[in-house]
């Protein structure tokens, strides 16, 4: 599985996390989900300090360039299907949507072959994709091969995913999720421009969402997120059996 930090307010109970993380902050599973940048024992302070490093610097001088990077990246896992998205996307100015939810669709159709019973895949309002969080009520064996199964067939999603979510959710090219995340939250009208990172990483060292200053469960909010690579789940949502 892909090793960059998602951020959860998770208040499924019920839910096994991935990574065998607590339930509260830690990142509970997700298709080619991260795991959580708020580790067991971790104290709020450490996490706000965390996630305010790197503020201002830029993960790519380009569209083009970050592209030419999950390029290199794709070559070097094999994920063929991916290095030829992505050599049309720089062709052509960006990754379609068209071939961004195929990919999507394949991962789905993949896990699906290997026996999986569900796959639920949410789609947010700016076309990004994300896999419900899951309940896990196998033995320690199935999880294990489910976790394998999910990196070898979301191989090739990945490096687009990343692409696709600068194009619709940090155009900026920030590299400190939190940064790029409310830059996002700014352009589509889900805070107001006096909120800041600041704001939103104290919000979510809370582990409460009612707590929030925003309404972080506003799809407005999750789509920015989800686009930087970070997943929050709810009560509300969906729910993944897969065995």
């Amino acid at each position: 599985m892909s090793m960059t930090a998602r951020s959860v307010f998770s208040t499924l109970a019920a839910v096994v996390c991935c990574a065998a993380l607590s339930v509260g902050l830690a990142g509970c599973g997700s298709a080619g989900s991260r795991k959580s940048e708020r580790r067991s024992g971790a104290s709020e302070q450490e996490y706000i300090d965390y996630q305010l490093a790197g503020l201002g610097e830029k993960r790519a001088e380009s569209l083009d360039a970050f592209i030419d990077q999950r390029i290199v990246f794709a070559e070097k896992r094999g994920s063929e299907k991916a290095v030829e998205v992505l050599k049309r996307a720089k062709a052509n100015g960006g990754v379609s949507a068209s071939d961004y939810e195929a990919l999507w669709m394949g991962y789905k159709q993949c896990m699906l072959d290997r026996g999986y019973k569900e796959i639920i895949l949410i789609k947010y309002p700016n076309g990004m994709y994300n896999e419900a969080a899951y309940y896990f009520n196998g033995t320690p064996e199935q999880e294990q091969k489910f976790w394998d199964d999910q990196d070898e067939c979301m191989k090739n999603v990945n490096p687009v995913d990343e692409v696709y979510g600068m194009q619709v959710g940090n155009v900026n090219l920030y590299s400190n999720p939190s940064e790029a995340i409310v830059d996002c939250m700014h352009r589509n009208g889900a805070a107001p421009m006096s909120y800041t990172v600041n704001d939103y990483v104290n919000d979510k060292a809370t582990g409460d969402p009612n707590k929030a200053s925003i309404n972080v469960r506003d799809i407005k909010v999750r789509e920015c997120e989800v686009a930087n690579n970070w997943f929050s789940s709810y009560n509300e949502d969906p729910l993944e059996h897969p065995f």
